[in-house]
């Protein structure tokens, strides 16, 4: 029982581990300036996905 638990909580380490070091990886030129007012529009609007 602890070792499925162990499997389970590693699991979802490691995903969470691929997820930061990918989202932290982009440089610094890729990132634009947003405020606040951008930040709500931006949430407000329907995404585009299919």
């Amino acid at each position: 029982m602890n070792k499925n638990k162990y499997q389970t909580d590693k699991k979802a380490f490691d995903t969470l581990q691929t997820e930061l070091q990918h989202a932290f990886s982009a440089s610094e030129s890729s990132y634009i300036e947003l405020s606040a007012d951008d930040i709500i529009f931006r949430n407000q609007t329907p995404a585009d996905d299919p």
